[in-house]
């Protein structure tokens, strides 16, 4: 019969004349659980052995001797009295050996039925009280029951299934290096991508270069060019998108000079309007003439005006929508600081000036133009101490950077909300010496010098004619740049 363990289900063959009605106790050889095997259901009790098949008898001392036979013992040949002798009860046997459960792994010729599942032999207990783990023999002294070979059939399914578990196991450990080798591949890639995205286009870096020489010229045809230069490099390499925050650093310094002469467009607008309103309402004599040219200039001044607004308006949006951009993508970049900082500063916007500042400050940025937008915003600051300190900021930068002709540019603008004229002028006389076609310090130069006085009437006695005034120097420097005067 077949019996199968109750906590592994390992099925075993066992001989069911062995086991009794009310069961016997076996134990597992591959997990050691103990059960109860039990006879099926209408198999025959199991039969004493008979004389002829009983075991030699075992070492054991010999059971208590019962009463002989009427004519004595067995004899010799093995065989029992007649049956017409009356025999005496048997005297009684030792026990036969212990059933022992074998695996079902037999071949065909020695076990029919379906491939049933492998395992090690049990040690069937016998049927007293089992045995505990502790009192059970060791592995090397316990006597293995007897092995029935595997069923072919069997045996090939065993077979296909290690292998199938062996190949498996083979297939996910190949798939396992393959997605190793892929993952290490990908990471190469990145590096490299990485460095190589790192190394700035030769031409790029060379037309970046010559957009700082030119931005610190400083006169309008320099910083145009300096835009064009710094849009070309940023062209040629897409990763250098410091090159984009120069040109946002060449928009802004434009924006800043159209600010500067909008502004005193707008004052000569306001004096030029009011005094055609005060000669319109006084209407003195000859009032027509004047009112004429003060009427034209009054429309040249607005159609002017007008067309300042419009650029500067252009470069606002330039300049402003690159660094929204790269603000929020660069947020730390030197070049992209001191593009924001010079906007905020030159654009009255002291509060985002002094935050773009804060954050070079603590990357420990030491960059003129970081410290240019720091006394540009001191300087237009509406408390007087503040104003003070830009303008000796400004003053103490044009010394120690002379090649930045912006510091001494905002100086002497400057010097003029101070009423410094004087100051003024010596520094913008310096600043077109240094650079001859700057024609914006050219033209304030020239706006601070007070108009000629007119010449008086010519006395009746003299015969010579009297000299006409002396133009200032720096006057002559703003109308012939190329021709600075010492």
């Amino acid at each position: 019969m077949h019996i199968r363990c109750e906590r592994c289900s390992t099925v075993y063959e066992l001989d069911e004349k062995l086991v009794p009605a009310e069961g016997a106790l076996v134990q597992c050889t591959r997990c050691e659980h103990v059960f109860t095997a039990m006879r099926p259901a209408g198999a025959e009790p199991a039969a004493p052995p008979a004389p002829a098949s009983r075991p030699e008898p075992s070492p054991q001392p010999p059971p208590s001797a019962a009463a002989p036979a009427r004519n004595g013992a067995i004899d010799e040949s093995g065989e029992a009295p007649s049956s017409a002798e009356a025999a005496p009860e048997p005297a009684p046997e030792p026990l036969p050996e212990p059933p022992r459960l074998s695996t079902l792994e037999g071949s065909d010729d020695e076990l029919a039925g379906p491939p049933r599942r492998a395992g090690p032999a049990p040690k069937a207990e016998g049927q007293g009280a089992p045995v505990p783990p502790w009192a059970r023999p060791t592995s090397a002294g316990a006597a293995p029951g007897p092995s029935v070979p595997m069923s072919s059939a069997y045996r090939s399914s065993v077979q296909r299934m290690r292998s199938t578990r062996r190949g498996g196991g083979a297939s996910l450990r190949w798939v396992g290096v393959a997605l190793l080798v892929i993952a290490l591949l990908a990471l190469g890639a990145w590096a490299v991508h990485a460095f190589l995205g790192r190394q700035t286009d030769p031409g790029a870096a060379t037309k970046r270069k010559e957009g700082h020489t030119l931005l610190l010229r400083d006169d309008p045809g320099s910083l145009a060019a300096a835009a064009d230069a710094f849009a070309a490099a940023s062209a040629l390499d897409g990763n250098l998108f410091q090159a984009e925050a120069d040109v946002a650093l060449a928009r802004v310094l434009e924006l800043s000079d159209l600010s500067w002469e909008a502004a005193r467009l707008q004052r000569e607008y306001a004096r030029d309007g009011a005094e055609l309103a005060q000669l319109k309402s006084d209407r003195p004599a000859g009032w027509e003439r004047r009112e004429a040219e003060l009427s034209a200039r009054v429309k040249a001044l607005t159609a002017r005006y007008d067309d300042l607004r419009e650029q500067g308006n252009r470069r606002e949006a330039s300049a402003k929508g690159i660094l929204s951009s790269l603000v929020r993508d660069h947020p730390g970049d030197p070049a992209v600081l001191r593009a924001l900082a010079l906007y905020d500063a030159l654009g009255g916007n002291r509060e985002g000036a002094a935050q773009a500042l804060a954050r070079a400050d603590a990357q420990k940025l030491s960059d003129p133009w970081l410290e240019l937008a720091r006394a540009s915003a001191n300087a237009g600051a509406k408390d007087a101490a503040r104003r003070e300190r830009g303008l000796t900021g400004l003053l103490d930068l044009s010394r120690a950077h002379p090649e930045l002709l912006r510091a001494r540019l905002l100086a002497a603008r400057a010097l003029v909300e101070a009423e410094r004229r004087d100051d003024a002028l010596r520094i913008l006389s310096e600043l077109v010496r240094s650079n001859p076609q700057h024609a914006t310090a050219a033209a304030l130069a020239q706006a601070l010098v007070p108009p000629p006085s007119p010449p008086a009437p010519a006395a009746p006695a003299a015969s010579a004619a009297r000299p006409g005034p002396v133009e200032p120097p720096l006057a002559t420097a703003a109308r012939n740049p190329a021709s600075p005067a010492r």
